[in-house]
């Protein structure tokens, strides 16, 4: 091992949760969890930046060199383009970190095992997507629902939570599980009344945002609803997808470095799945050049224009209100489309 890797290799297993006793219980429960994992030298560093190592854990046994090799917690799993990568697809949401996975429900599974802790409480819309159950189901934390889009149950859901003890001492985190754009209804959360909600009953409250269904068609550039309403440094954790609007695969998860290093190592969907390989990366970075250049534009403003028009000839149809009477159809999006 060079010098340089050594010395990274020292720095990233420095113990952190001492240093961080004025911070909030969210970030301090995570890094005391890791500091777990450096004491006993098993915490992911990221040291493989040295072209004069040689590398005895790569998968790539016939040195093919068209894919990663290996998981994200070895070496060949975290190669600088892939980094790179995920570090502009973060500068573009407004993130600090940013962590890509092989899909969206991989991605919720690792989110919810790995970041909630045991005494941390999730309030869940009910109609959140089921790669988000799956990983609530797997997690540590309590859970407790709140009626869809509905700010008071989302309220009164707070109130609960506010009544657990290691909630009331900040010892333990409340965390908040909604979609930008849900998927199966199509309508969008109202994300800044359940966050205006959340501030009036506690602080030590944490949205996660799956932005799956937003992604290239909220907010500039199709960067997303948290992005339009300018809560990229209030959200905690966001996932974006590219199987929609970017035409590829996988996902992302943004956040800050805790996140990310929490993901890495305490998530298993993460650390004993290989990386995404090169072919793969490329194809994200392609879609998302294509967002932030605005090109898309005109291509977001007619998907607007076609759905105004949908709902617009829809209503008006007076076949479709007898159906509606009749209890045949209901498309529940058309109610007040246009206020």
């Amino acid at each position: 091992m060079s010098s340089n890797m050594l010395s990274s290799w020292i720095e990233g297993h420095k113990l952190q949760a001492p240093t961080m006793q004025d911070a909030p219980a969210f970030f301090r429960n995570i890094e005391e969890k890791l500091d777990v994992r450096r004491a006993n030298h098993s915490f992911w560093s990221d040291t493989w930046k040295d072209r004069d190592a040689l590398d005895f854990s790569s998968n790539d046994t016939l040195s093919l060199d068209f894919a990663s090799g290996g998981a994200r917690s070895l070496p060949d799993g975290r190669y600088i383009y892939l980094e790179k990568v995920e570090q502009e697809i973060a500068g573009f949401h407004g993130a600090e970190c940013g962590l890509i996975l092989g899909s969206g429900f991989e991605a919720n599974v690792a989110i919810y095992t790995s970041i909630p802790q045991a005494g941390d409480i999730i309030l869940y819309d009910e109609l959140v997507h089921a790669s988000v159950h799956d990983g609530m189901q797997k997690g540590r934390a309590d859970k407790i629902s709140f009626h869809h889009n509905n700010v008071e149950s989302f309220r009164e859901a707070l109130l609960s939570a506010l009544g657990q003890p290691l909630i009331q001492e900040k010892e333990r985190s409340v965390f908040v599980a909604v979609e930008s754009v849900y998927s199966m209804e199509g309508d969008i959360c109202p994300l800044k009344e359940l966050f205006e909600a959340a501030k009036d009953v506690l602080d030590n409250v944490y949205f996660f945002v799956d932005e799956a269904h937003g992604t290239g068609v909220i907010g500039p550039n199709g960067s997303g609803l948290v992005n339009a309403l300018g809560l990229e440094k209030e959200v905690a954790v966001r996932l974006h997808t590219f199987s929609k609007v970017l035409g590829a695969n996988g996902a992302i998860v943004l956040g800050k470095k805790t996140i990310r290093d929490a993901l890495i190592t305490l998530a298993r969907p993460v650390f004993f799945s290989t990386a995404p390989s090169f072919p793969f990366v490329a194809l994200i970075r392609s879609g998302y050049k294509l967002l932030i250049s605005g090109e898309t534009k005109t291509r977001q403003d007619h998907v607007q224009h076609l759905v105004k028009m949908f709902f617009k000839k829809i209503t008006s149809n007076p076949a479709y209100q007898k159906a509606v009477e009749m209890g045949i159809l209901s498309v529940p999006l058309t109610e007040g489309w246009n206020e």
